[in-house]
């Protein structure tokens, strides 16, 4: 738990690389949970790296296929991708609390 918090929160700031790191240790603990392997794409999203996203979300949703927070990280991921929607720097331009 707290390698994914440290990632959630690198995300929350906009701290791609830290995030990448802390998402990384969190799925070598938990390798089986999508939403870690969601926050990872997230990461990569925001770093820049499309395609390393694009894989960690599809490989989220391959894990859980009716996780809803995994297809909406792909569809997401796909979106910034495909120049739908701007890159986000931080995990709340991404996500905004409603």
């Amino acid at each position: 738990d707290v390698a994914r918090e440290a990632a959630l929160s690198a995300l929350d700031v906009g701290d791609s690389d830290s995030a990448i790191r802390y998402c990384s240790a969190a799925i070598e603990l938990s390798p089986d949970d999508p939403g870690l392997v969601s926050n990872l794409a997230l990461a990569h999203l925001l770093a820049g790296d499309d395609q390393k996203a694009f894989r960690a979300a599809e490989e989220a949703t391959s894990r859980d296929p009716e996780d809803p927070i995994s297809k909406t990280v792909l569809k997401f991921v796909d979106d910034v991708a495909q120049g739908r929607r701007d890159r986000p720097k931080t995990l709340a331009e991404a996500f905004p609390m409603q």
